[in-house]
């Protein structure tokens, strides 16, 4: 059995969890980018309809879930870890999931 990186596992856990809220920013408007402490002005684009609150905001959480899979992965929490498979095809399943919910997520701002 491989032993897990507890730390990296926080780590990857808490970035995860950053990842969610931007996510869940973007869906909820206006309102929550003021309430996170995001800029006037980009509040304010959010407020006028702009894509680019959310761009911007995808962007973050795009990279935040990049680098808890990179911890995941170097944790060795990926799928199969212990049957020595490797952390590898756990954090690729991880990302493909990351990229589909970012994907609709941008679909949704477009409708």
């Amino acid at each position: 059995m491989v032993a897990m990186n507890k730390p990296l596992i926080w780590g990857g856990s808490l970035s995860l969890l950053a990842s969610i809220l931007h996510i869940v920013i973007i869906i909820a408007g206006p309102a929550w980018y003021r309430f996170f402490g995001a800029g006037e002005e980009l509040v304010q684009l959010a407020e006028q309809g702009s894509a680019i609150p959310g761009t911007v905001t995808a962007i973050i959480a795009l990279i935040l879930m990049f680098w808890s899979v990179y911890a995941f992965a170097g944790a060795g929490a990926g799928a199969g870890a212990g049957a020595g498979a490797g952390a590898g095809a756990g954090a690729g399943l991880v990302w493909s999931g990351a990229a589909s919910t970012l994907a609709q997520t941008l679909i949704a701002m477009e409708g």
